[in-house]
């Protein structure tokens, strides 16, 4: 199953995503020399020619409707679009959704996802169920109009999953009998299973992706921890600087994610001292579209690659980039 997508646009610890950067020269990746083996076939042809251009309607700073107009001259397809404000699903009636896809639709554009910001992971019990309401309410929303995708953030992997670890024995209790008192932690990790399996079933249920933020944890252990799901819906947004920032190689991650990739987040970081990288300007950074477009010919991925940039001027750099590639 082939998967469209979109941005988010909250910022993680230590790894940042959406709207921020600065200019810079372009230099070597770190992992510059793990890419040069690209099939001869590939080198022929353009292997972005059929990824489809998208933006985040939040960088441009302009309420909805005062944006399409902005997108449509911008000559991308898809607009991401964030379930708050005047787009909860609470406050759209059926009326109201027939409207924006009206709209979206006079304006030669298609919703590519819709993120839902969350104050809290799905690892805390704290108010929980009320953001588990949030989530399905927008995957209905995603439904309604048209993406059928779903952008969190739910939290780093649980500990055991990514250590490979057995749950800790407590001292002189024999694991699993009675008596035996759940760890905080413990705790977390079942709270963020039952939360994504009972949110993964449900997209099953109603035909809708919920796509998680990559970049926190390893690809490896996040495709492993997804792949412990007995459900169809579970994705990944996929964001090379989120990586690259971790210190994870993204076009390795590209292989181990595969099909599990629901939309591109078109971001670009580079170091900035030798302990520090940061995101810059599309086209600036360490990263190498080229390398990675071939890697996603690879996988068959048709989906959105999507731009996300403090302002209007930066996205429209960054559209530009990435239109000298696709055309």
């Amino acid at each position: 199953m082939i998967f469209a997508s979109i941005c988010a646009c909250a910022v993680p610890s230590g790894a940042r995503s959406g709207c921020r950067r600065g200019s810079s020269k372009r230099s070597p990746g770190r992992f510059a020399t793990l890419v040069t083996n690209v099939p001869s076939a590939l080198q022929v042809r353009n292997p972005m020619a059929r990824i489809k251009l998208g933006i985040c309607q939040k960088s441009l700073g302009l309420p909805f409707r005062r944006s399409l107009p902005q997108a449509h001259q911008l000559g991308v397809v898809g607009l991401e679009l964030e379930a708050t404000g005047e787009l909860r699903p609470q406050i759209l009636t059926q009326t109201g959704r027939r409207e924006i896809t009206h709209l979206l639709r006079s304006h030669d554009l298609e919703i590519s996802a819709l993120t839902c910001p969350l104050r809290r992971g799905l690892d805390d019990a704290e108010n929980l169920e009320p953001r588990m309401e949030q989530i399905r309410q927008t995957m209905a929303l995603a439904f309604d109009l048209g993406p059928r995708l779903v952008i969190i953030q739910a939290g780093r992997v649980p500990v055991r999953a990514r250590e490979g670890e057995a749950p800790a024995e407590p001292p002189g209790v024999i694991l699993g009998s009675a008596g035996a008192a759940p760890t905080h932690s413990n705790q977390a990790e079942d709270l963020m299973k039952e939360s994504l399996d009972a949110l993964g079933k449900h997209g099953d249920r109603i035909g809708v992706m919920l796509a998680i933020d990559t970049g926190l944890d390893d690809p490896s252990t996040l495709s492993a921890y997804l792949n412990s799901f007995d459900v169809g819906s579970l994705a990944v947004n996929f964001n090379p600087a989120n990586l690259i920032i971790s210190g994870h190689n993204p076009y390795e991650a590209i292989k181990i994610f595969h099909r599990r990739i629901a939309q591109v987040h078109a971001e670009d970081a580079r170091r900035i001292s030798p302990n520090k990288m940061a995101t810059v300007l599309l086209g600036h950074g360490d990263l190498d579209w080229l390398a990675l477009a071939a890697r996603f010919e690879e996988i068959d991925y048709r989906g959105y690659f999507t731009i996300s940039g403090v302002d209007r001027a930066e996205v429209a750099a960054g559209v530009a980039f990435l239109q000298r590639f696709v055309a």
